[in-house]
C-alpha cells in the first residue's frame, strides 16, 4: 500500500519536475517579427563595434535588455569571435544569457555554444519550431525515463 502511495505522489509531481528544467536562452528565440529583427541588428553592430565590457543598452516596445562583450579574438579556426553576455527583459520573463559569437563570412555573427568549434561554417541554422521540437523531445525522454525507473524500483 506504502508504494502505491508513493506511485500516485511520484506522478503527481513529475510534470512539475520536468518543466523546472525549461532552457530560456537567447532573447532572440524569445521575439518575432520587427522586434527580432531590430535585435540581431542591434546584436550584430554590438559584436562589431562595441568596446569591452562596456554594456550596450537596448529596448524595443515593453522588451529591453544589456549586450556586454569582451575582446576580439581568432579563435583556432581562423574566425573573428568574441564572448559576450546579455541581460533581457522579454513578454514580463527576465533572463541572462552568456556565449560566443563569431563572424560570418557573409553578413553578420553567429552565436554558439562555448564548448563548440568556434566558427560559424559549422552554424545550423535553427528556427523557433525546431528548438521547440527538440526541448519537447527532451521532456518526452526525461518521462520515459522516470517511468523505467519507477517500474524498476515497483518490481524490487
Amino acid at each position: 500500500m506504502n508504494k502505491l502511495i508513493l506511485l500516485c505522489l511520484l506522478l503527481l509531481f513529475m510534470p512539475l519536475n520536468l518543466m523546472a528544467e525549461t532552457y530560456v536562452g537567447s532573447p532572440a528565440d524569445l521575439l518575432s517579427g520587427s522586434q527580432r529583427e531590430y535585435y540581431q541588428r542591434v546584436f550584430n553592430y554590438v559584436m562589431e563595434h562595441y568596446k569591452d565590457e562596456k554594456p550596450y543598452e537596448w529596448k524595443s516596445g515593453a522588451e529591453k535588455g544589456s549586450i556586454r562583450v569582451s575582446k576580439q579574438y581568432i579563435s583556432k579556426s581562423k574566425s573573428l569571435c568574441r564572448n559576450f553576455s546579455e541581460s533581457f527583459v522579454v513578454d514580463g520573463e527576465s533572463g541572462k544569457y552568456e556565449g560566443v559569437a563569431c563572424k560570418r563570412e557573409s553578413k553578420g555573427w553567429c552565436r554558439l555554444k562555448s564548448e563548440d568549434v568556434h566558427t560559424c561554417a559549422l552554424e545550423q541554422s535553427e528556427d523557433i519550431t525546431d528548438k521547440i521540437m527538440r526541448d519537447a523531445d527532451g521532456v518526452v525522454d526525461k518521462g520515459n525515463e522516470f517511468i523505467r525507473n519507477t517500474k524498476d524500483w515497483w518490481n524490487r
